[in-house]
């Protein structure tokens, strides 16, 4: 769930995005290990719950942070450009491990965080997912 993207530097090619991640998972998953790609700096980065219901654990984290992207100007004036948030497990192997939306929602103590009507308009038309290489999601 993204909170808002702000501080977008084109000169940088940087921008700070604040969202919540989460994971779930059917064994007690090592995310500690979790690698963003183009990360530039955290300034927050903290587990905000963690449970287990059942056979499934869960780990909430809000994060904030900057991330760099790559700037396209082929179709200037009309170009958009897409944020990414990419990340990997360091040493899990892509066979090993898949990310992917989450259809069942955020975990309750999420949901708890999140206006009802945000939650509503999160959809995976908002998100592109990579299962492959991880995550990234799309603002435009």
């Amino acid at each position: 769930y993204i909170k808002g993207l702000s501080d977008l530097n084109m000169k940088e090619s940087s921008f700070i995005a604040d969202f919540y991640l989460w994971f779930r998972s059917g064994e007690n998953f090592n995310d500690f290990d979790i690698d963003f790609e183009n990360l530039i700096s955290h300034s927050e980065y903290n587990m905000i719950d963690q449970s287990k219901e059942g056979n499934t654990y869960f780990r909430v984290y809000h994060i904030k942070s900057e991330f760099k992207f790559e700037l396209d100007f082929h179709e200037y004036p009309f170009d958009r450009h897409r944020l990414f948030i990419q990340f990997r497990h360091a040493r899990k192997a892509k066979a090993e491990i898949m990310y992917t939306y989450d259809e069942l929602g955020p975990p309750l103590s999420l949901q708890q965080l999140i206006p009802e009507n945000e939650i509503k308009l999160r959809s995976p038309a908002l998100n592109t997912i990579k299962a492959v290489s991880g995550v990234d999601w799309n603002a435009y």
